[in-house]
């Protein structure tokens, strides 16, 4: 059965957005011209229990807190989450319209917003106001030109990420090093001896346990002859791909 979303907005405040994802409220802070999601609502909608556990898993530079209106019109501090992070609570959703409601979120929300400030699916943009000089008019299409070309520049920046976390949700919550290697467009033996060499891997390439929360290990059986061995097999958490990430960019061995 095809998957209905329902969206309806409202505008609360200049910096506030709601919408609504299959009858459920997401709130959408911008701060400084980037995206914030509340925290309770994006688990909420990924039936997502436990916050606290989620946000111990995000960078600290990820989350933080910030003042929301609630539904009736009080105004609360809540903790909200960027895009980087809202990457990684979707990867621990188990939720099989977790892949739907990314694409929506990257494909028509983040865009306008970053256009608009807001969210809208019937934008009825302001008339803008008449320059009253030559040099006014001059200035106004200098900044609408700047302004256009920063916009433009912040999305082609986060491409390569969002290209990438579309591989990775499809596959599950914890990822085989192939897929990763693949997604970073890397071979795995690379990635391997990558991490073996920063001493994140063992020379059996299984995680040095102070590294244990940015992968799982999983026994799998390979048919020897007329035998059957459990093989340890290791994966890699939505965490350890952040991690992961971060150490490739910083040792120039990819660019995202």
């Amino acid at each position: 059965m095809p998957l209905i979303i329902f969206m309806e907005v409202l505008q609360m405040k200049n910096l506030e957005n709601v919408f609504k994802y299959n009858h459920q409220e997401v709130r959408i802070i911008v701060i400084k011209n980037e995206p914030w999601f509340v925290a309770k609502d994006l688990c909420k909608i990924l039936e997502i229990g436990n916050i606290t556990k989620t946000l111990s898993r995000l960078d600290d530079d990820e989350f933080t807190t910030s003042k929301v209106i609630d539904s009736i019109g009080r105004e609360q501090e809540t903790y909200v989450i960027n895009e980087s992070g809202m990457y990684s609570v979707i990867l621990t959703s188990r939720k099989e319209e977790a892949r739907a409601f990314k694409k929506w979120v990257t494909s028509e929300v983040l865009p306008q917003i970053r256009k608009t400030g807001m969210y809208d699916n019937q934008i009825s943009p302001q008339p803008p106001q008449l320059p009253m000089s030559y040099k006014e008019a001059l200035l106004a299409l200098i900044a609408e030109v700047e302004q256009r070309e920063k916009l433009e520049e912040q999305l082609i920046i986060q491409a390569p990420k969002v290209e990438m976390f579309e591989t990775l949700i499809s596959a599950g919550n914890s990822q085989t090093m192939e897929i990763v290697a693949k997604s970073f467009n890397i071979g795995r033996n690379t990635l391997f001896s990558f991490l073996r060499k920063h001493k994140i891997l063992m020379h059996n390439n299984l995680p040095y346990q102070r590294y244990s929360n940015y992968f799982s290990v999983r026994e799998l059986p390979i048919k020897r002859g007329e035998k059957i061995m459990n093989i340890p097999q290791t994966l890699v958490t939505a965490k350890g791909i952040e991690y992961i990430g971060k150490l490739l960019r910083d040792n120039n061995k990819i660019v995202v």
